[in-house]
């Protein structure tokens, strides 16, 4: 068992800075040099190296670092830093003694430093807030309301539930009910969240049809569905038709257009395609004006004034059909679904038609 350095033992010499606790070989550790000249002088200073103005120049390097923490939100977990060599002194907002807290430095992108002696290095980490899943309420709907956009305190997250489609939610697709839609958030130890709400889907009516009674004289709505419904006409334009409050209109006016709005008990309407009224007895129009009108009914031209020749052209300008008088039948001119001008002439004026006729 060696005890000790003997005489003529070479041997090597090893340096501790005691700032940072580190150790070097002479003059670095990859190279060690070794020396001789060793003698037992009980105590007094060895021949070879009683030189006090001698120099041995240590290679030494403190490799000092710091490890920042992950990116986390204000909600995230206080965590341990790392750091080395051992001795020196970390600062930054969050850091407490050897702690960092993500709450205390606040939202934002953060540097650390740790310094021992002269030397110090930084890192740096980011903050975020803390998500926030609260889901922005959505006040009962109707069936026939289109997709629309759900939201939340905080963007970015994932939704599910029935008619859910990404971050929409289709009323049609989820149909009539109540329906439970969530919402998560984040990830990550108190990084994450998560809510939850429920939507509410009312019946809404059919899209009303509206058309000439048998008798022509008034326009009736149909097709909105099971009642009751309160119902309301508007011209054309959107002016709403006062008294017009049922599913039959009274009266309409020869050349205007009207549509008509049902709404059920639960406040959802639905609103027809507007019409063209026109007057199935050309009686009925102001006799100051010539007037010429398609019944469709009679499938017929009318006018209050005498028809002394008819003639029929599709689109492009063909000729499809001449008639003495107004009155059209399968045999002549009715082409099923085909836009059609008509020219009409009474004395030395003449009018155009533009129509489609239905098979």
């Amino acid at each position: 068992m060696d005890e000790g350095i003997t005489a003529g033992e070479p041997f090597t010499l090893r340096i501790w800075q005691a700032a940072s606790n580190s150790f070097a070989t002479y003059p670095n550790d990859d190279a060690p040099e070794y020396l001789d000249g060793w003698s037992n002088t009980n105590g007094a200073p060895i021949p070879d190296y009683s030189d006090p103005s001698g120099v041995y120049d240590f290679a030494l390097e403190v490799n000092l670092f710091i490890v920042c923490p992950e990116a986390t939100c204000a909600g995230g977990p206080v965590q341990t830093l790392e750091w080395g060599p051992p001795g020196g002194l970390i600062t930054g907002p969050g850091v407490t003694g050897v702690y960092w807290d993500p709450l205390i430095a606040g939202v934002g992108v953060h540097e650390l430093t740790y310094t021992l002696g002269d030397t110090a290095v930084t890192c740096t980490v980011e903050v975020t807030e803390t998500p926030d899943a609260t889901i922005t309420a959505v006040e009962p709907i109707c069936a026939n309301t289109g997709a629309f956009t759900l939201e939340a305190e905080t963007e970015g997250g994932v939704w599910s539930g029935n008619g859910v489609l990404g971050e929409f939610f289709d009323p049609a697709i989820a149909g009539v009910g109540t329906h439970e839609v969530s919402y998560a958030v984040g990830e990550g130890f108190g990084c994450a969240d998560s809510a939850t709400t429920s939507i509410v889907v009312y019946p809404a009516p059919g899209v009303p049809v509206i058309g000439p009674s048998a008798s022509g004289n008034e326009l009736i709505a149909e097709g909105a569905g099971d009642g009751p419904f309160s119902w309301q006409w508007y011209l054309g334009d959107g002016t709403p038709i006062k008294e017009a409050t049922a599913a039959t209109f009274n009266d309409p006016l020869d050349g205007e257009e009207y549509y008509v709005t049902a709404t059920n008990n639960y406040g959802c309407s639905a609103t027809s395609e507007s019409l063209v009224y026109i007057a199935p007895n050309v009686s009925d129009v102001n006799m100051g004006d010539w007037q010429v009108v398609w019944n469709p009914h009679s499938l017929c031209v009318e006018s209050n004034r005498n028809i002394d020749h008819c003639e029929v052209f599709a689109l492009d300008g063909r000729l499809l059909g001449s008639l003495s008088g107004a009155c059209f039948s399968d045999g002549h001119i009715a082409r099923g679904g085909q836009f059609l001008i008509i020219s009409v002439q009474a004395g030395l004026e003449a009018k155009s038609l533009r129509l489609t006729l239905h098979p």
